[in-house]
């Protein structure tokens, strides 16, 4: 089971996470994003993954493609509160920033 709270701070939109990330939730955050990257056009993302118990491994692929998405029409993304295991990977993108604390988003996103 996974639940998605959405909030729009200062032109951000934030994602908070609680649950399980898998195969079966993430057609549900996928159309969650899609609605409001492509139909209410939002850019500025800051992604709470602070209360999921367990994401799957092949679903982390998943995000970074979703990432590169939003990454090609300019948008920012800052995620927040990812273990320790999936934090030490290797992004290639400058858009992208991981932060430990939730007052960090506007160090790194300003619109």
């Amino acid at each position: 089971m996974l639940e998605i709270d959405t909030d729009v701070i200062k032109g951000m939109v934030v994602i908070k996470l609680k649950g399980v990330l898998n195969r079966k939730t993430i057609c549900e955050f996928d159309r969650e994003i899609n609605y409001l990257f492509y139909k209410q056009g939002f850019n500025y993302y800051v992604f709470d993954f602070n209360n999921i118990e367990r994401i799957e491994f092949d679903i982390f692929n998943w995000l970074e493609n979703k990432l590169m998405e939003i990454f090609l029409s300019c948008g920012k993304i800052v995620l927040y509160g990812l273990n320790e295991k999936y934090e030490g990977r290797n992004y290639k993108f400058d858009k992208f920033s991981s932060i430990r604390r939730e007052s960090q988003n506007f160090d790194y996103i300003t619109i």
